[in-house]
C-alpha cells in the first residue's frame, strides 16, 4: 500500500489517505484527463486546477472511509468532473467491493468526459445523462454530492433514491449551519470536519431510527 500525505497552501490532508500503487496510478491518470478536458469543458474552476489533486481528488477520496463495506449502490448527484462519484468508484473497485456507482449528470459534454474516464480507467459505473429530477426511483445505500446545492434542495432532489437504511454524504463549506437549520424533520445530521479543507465539512444525513 502507498501512504500519501499531501500539504500545500490552504488545502491539506490532516491524516494519511492510504492508496495502493495501482489506485494511485489510476487517480493520477484521472487527474491528467481532467486537466486535458478542462481546456474544452468547464469541469472545475480554473483557479483550482493547479491543486486538483488536493482540492478535488483527495477531497473526494476522504468520503470512502464512511461508505459501509456492504454497500451495494451509490448514487452521485451532479457528478460533473467525477467528484466525488468517480473517485469513490475507483476506490471501491480497487478494494474489491461490489459497490456499483451511478453518476447522474445533465451536461452531455461532462457525461462524455465521465464515459472516457471510465473507459480509460477500466472502472464499472453507470452514467445517467439526465436531470436529477428525471431519474427513475433507484434505492441507494449511499447518496453523494459535492458543490451542487444547499442541503434542503439536495434532500428534495434525492427523494427517489432514499430507503430506510440510506445515508447521504455531502461535502459542504463553512456556511452549512444555516442550511442545516432548514432541514425537514425526520433526519439525523452529523457534521464531520473535512480532512482536506479546514473550512469544509462532511455532512452525514440519515433517516431517524435507521
Amino acid at each position: 500500500m502507498f501512504h500519501m500525505k499531501q500539504k500545500r497552501g490552504k488545502f491539506h490532508v490532516k491524516q494519511e489517505i492510504i492508496l495502493s500503487k495501482e489506485l494511485q496510478k489510476k487517480l493520477q491518470t484521472f487527474e491528467t484527463l481532467l486537466k486535458k478536458w478542462q481546456k474544452a469543458v468547464n469541469l472545475v474552476s480554473n483557479n483550482s486546477l493547479k491543486d486538483a489533486w488536493e482540492r478535488h481528488i483527495l477531497d473526494s477520496a476522504q468520503l470512502f472511509a464512511f461508505v459501509p463495506k456492504d454497500a451495494e449502490t451509490l448514487v452521485d448527484l451532479g457528478s460533473g468532473g467525477g467528484f466525488p462519484g468517480l473517485v469513490l468508484a475507483l476506490m471501491a473497485h480497487d478494494a474489491g467491493r461490489s459497490l456499483h456507482v451511478h453518476l447522474v449528470e445533465s451536461d452531455t459534454r461532462k457525461c462524455a468526459f465521465l464515459q472516457e474516464c471510465a473507459r480509460q480507467l477500466s472502472v464499472p459505473v453507470t452514467i445517467h445523462n439526465c436531470r436529477i429530477e428525471d431519474m427513475p426511483a433507484l434505492p441507494a445505500d449511499i447518496i453523494t454530492a459535492r458543490a451542487l446545492s444547499d442541503l434542503p434542495t439536495l434532500l428534495r432532489l434525492s427523494a427517489a433514491f432514499w430507503k430506510d437504511t440510506t445515508h447521504a454524504l455531502f461535502l459542504k463549506g463553512a456556511r452549512v449551519q444555516e442550511e442545516q437549520a432548514r432541514l425537514p424533520a425526520g433526519f439525523t445530521v452529523q457534521s464531520i470536519p473535512s480532512q482536506t479543507d479546514p473550512s469544509g465539512v462532511i455532512i452525514d444525513i440519515r433517516k431517524e431510527d435507521s
